[in-house]
């Protein structure tokens, strides 16, 4: 460790501060006050007080302590394990569960001594320490390696150890590895790579909605190992009541089959859905034969008219995202080409509008007339100075025709409705869209969900923001690319959920009728498993002012007849409540709250699916661990074999302590030691006076 002391006046003023300590020192101690001091004493106390003296005038220097220390970092080894379903599934899961626990002991006490080893747990979602349950819905590589990249990028991270049995059904094959971190991934291999008997219901396609009277499809997929020549029966209840049998005659050991079933909806409001294939002997599990689907029946489907100033492709990524809803009925046209009217559809999502003065068919009024909720979507080509003539709830100042890309990052004070988190971590790290360049501000009375980041600086400039013009709801996105999410969505996560999701859900909210009543509350009709079930309300007084003063109190009931009561809580001037996660069903909710003498009431129901990916294949699968280990110098270990993995860690001379010299610098005013000193000088000045009669 050096200690130094630096200062900006110049070396001379040190000469200052020794004449005023000598200058002093010499008025008190010219003369002995006591003829009895010996000129030796008197010289110890001129000495002191000259010390003394100077140090307190150094500090009018504002000197700076200046301390080099030098640290020794231990190599990181990040010791993640995978608590998903699938590690522990099967009959003999207490011994799987003894074995890992083994396992993680050996690594623990192996690795902690001479590494920083951090340990993680990662299925469906990554946290801190090791699983205690192994409950974990899904597992997410992907998720797993983006939080490594973040924590341990620019550290002296030296290894990543995986325990798990290699299979993934979310996100990127585990085979890519991390990002941005160059480093050696070693894997524990867990679970039976071995084929054996076994009979499953794989993915099963479906809408989440569908129409009274109609039929809609399910895209059943049945995956059969081993089982040459025996047969099972796929059955579809509802309920209690069947609705279809299916024979199904296996042949091959490897057999796969997607079953086209036509379903018809008889009730409108949330239905469920069995699905399910007779059990065949000897499998080795059972727990993959079934299934539960719920879908919505509604009785009308909601319009939507796609109008663009030109060809784009985000308009096909809008219409496909919209139809794979199933309830929304989309018309595609050109503004210059149009001749329908406006008034005839419940929602226009407005694409490269506004454009000065129309389109050249007065298209800006009719617009306006119509009385439609509209969606638009600012491109290249929008006119920003014709924003107010279209009642677009932003406004753009020192726009100089240039194109910016932004990316999105989501708001904190947005609750016209409560997004997923997943959909709100893609949205952060998906490809920039093309804004026109301005300086960007929402007006009065709207609402940002998504606001605008430049490079990696965050601004509060509105991206997504959703407002009211003359009573009509009006939403507008400023910029283009909404093709591009998609294609990063599917390449995240081997789907476009989560960019369909997207598009649907600004699409909800601008299509669903508003309520007039003085008590409205929003909850969306499906949850996963996973998601905690989220409601939004607001409370309307006599003058049309929001207010929250009366507590509001929320009652949900499973169709057990479980119960489960809340009370919403209170933000600036609207309610929101989380009620947390609930077991899978279907859900019936009322809320309530008392205005005055007016007592307020609202209802309605919700489904929750069952996340069943890990249910769906019974086998381990190490091929992508293996291709992982190969790419970053890795290697892959059996289970039980954690001591071999410890060895091989400890023998790798790559992984080597970081020395470090770390500066840090402090006023030496706010030395402690230096205070000490002060008082020490003074006080031995003063003993020795006391003790020869000089006081």
């Amino acid at each position: 460790m050096g200690i130094s002391l630096v200062t900006s006046a110049p070396a001379w003023t040190f000469l200052l501060c020794l004449a005023a300590g000598f200058a002093y020192a010499f008025l008190l101690y010219r003369n002995s006050p006591l003829p009895e001091i010996s000129r030796l004493k008197v010289n110890i106390l001129f000495a002191l007080r000259f010390v003394v003296v100077s140090a307190i005038a150094f500090l009018l220097m504002s000197p700076l302590v200046k301390t080099t220390r030098r640290e020794i970092e231990k190599p990181i080894v990040v010791l993640a394990t995978d608590a998903s379903s699938s590690m522990v599934s099967g009959k003999d899961s207490l011994a799987k569960r003894a074995l890992i626990e083994k396992d993680l002991n050996i690594l623990r006490e192996g690795l902690s001594e001479d590494f920083d080893l951090r340990i993680l747990q990662f299925g469906d979602h990554v946290t801190d320490g090791t699983p205690q349950s192994f409950d974990h819905k899904a597992t997410d590589f992907t998720q797993l390696f983006e939080e490594v990249d973040v924590r341990y990028s620019g550290r002296n991270t030296g290894a990543l150890i995986l325990m798990t049995d290699g299979g993934f059904n979310r996100g990127a094959s585990p085979a890519y590895g991390p990002r941005r971190l160059q480093l050696p991934v070693f894997s524990l291999a867990y679970g039976d790579t071995s084929v054996r008997k076994d009979l499953a219901i794989g993915r099963i396609r479906n809408n989440r909605m569908a129409y009274l009277g109609n039929s809609f499809p399910l895209e059943i997929a049945v995956d059969a190992d081993m089982l040459s020549g025996t047969s099972s029966e796929l059955v579809i209840r509802e309920d209690s009541t069947v609705l279809h049998r299916q024979s199904i005659s296996i042949s091959g050991s490897k057999y796969h089959s997607n079953l086209p079933v036509y379903i018809e909806a008889r009730k409108t409001g949330i239905r469920h859905y069995t699905i399910e294939l007779t059990p065949i002997g000897g499998e080795v599990t059972t727990e993959n034969n079934k299934r539960d689907v719920f879908i919505e029946v509604v009785e009308d489907k909601v319009k939507v008219l796609l109008l663009a100033v030109a060809p784009h492709p985000d308009l096909s990524a809008i219409r496909t995202s919209l139809e794979s809803g199933l309830n929304h009925q989309v018309e595609t046209s050109l503004a210059s080409e149009f001749k329908g009217t406006l008034g005839n559809y419940d929602l226009l999502i407005l694409h490269g509008f506004p454009v000065a003065g129309g389109s050249g068919n007065g298209i800006a009024e009719k617009i306006l007339n119509s009385g439609v909720p509209r969606w638009f979507i600012l491109s290249a080509g929008s006119s920003l100075s014709a924003l107010r003539e279209f009642g677009v709830p932003v406004a753009v100042q020192q726009y100089n025709g240039q194109i910016n890309d932004v990316q999105a990052v989501s708001g904190n004070s947005f609750s016209l409705f409560s997004p997923r988190e997943e959909l709100l971590r893609a949205l952060n790290d998906w490809p920039p869209l093309k804004s026109p360049f301005g300086v960007y501000s929402a007006l009065g009375g709207s609402s940002t969900w998504l606001n605008q980041k430049v490079g990696s600086v965050a601004s509060d400039q509105p991206l997504l923001t959703f407002g009211d013009y003359s009573g009509v709801k009006t939403a507008v996105l400023c910029g283009e690319g909404i093709w591009k999410w998609r294609m990063a969505d599917y390449l995240d996560n081997g789907s476009h959920e989560l960019s369909q999701e997207f598009v649907q859900q600004v699409v909800r909210y601008l299509s669903s009728q508003e309520e007039k009543g003085p008590f409205r509350v929003q909850c969306k009709s499906d949850f996963r498993e996973t998601e905690a079930i989220t409601f939004d309300a607001q409370l309307f007084n006599a003058s049309g002012q929001l207010v929250n003063e009366p507590d509001v109190r929320v009652a949900i009931r499973g169709n057990k007849g479980t119960e489960y009561t809340y009370t919403m809580n209170r933000t600036s001037n609207t309610y929101q409540l989380s009620a947390g996660l609930l077991p899978v069903g279907r859900y019936t909710w009322s809320a309530e709250v008392k205005l005055g003498d007016n007592l307020y009431k609202h209802q309605g129901q919700f489904s929750i699916s069952a996340l069943q990916l890990e249910q769906a294949g019974s086998r381990a699968n190490h091929d992508p661990l293996r291709i992982l280990a190969s790419r970053t110098s890795g290697e892959v270990f059996s289970q039980g074999n954690a001591a071999k993995l410890v060895e091989r860690i400890r023998d790798n001379k790559l992984l080597k302590p970081v020395s470090y010299l770390r500066n840090s610098t402090e006023e030496l005013l706010n030395e402690f030691w230096f205070f000490i000193l002060v008082v020490l000088l003074l006080g031995g000045e003063w003993l020795i006076r006391k003790l020869s009669g000089g006081y």
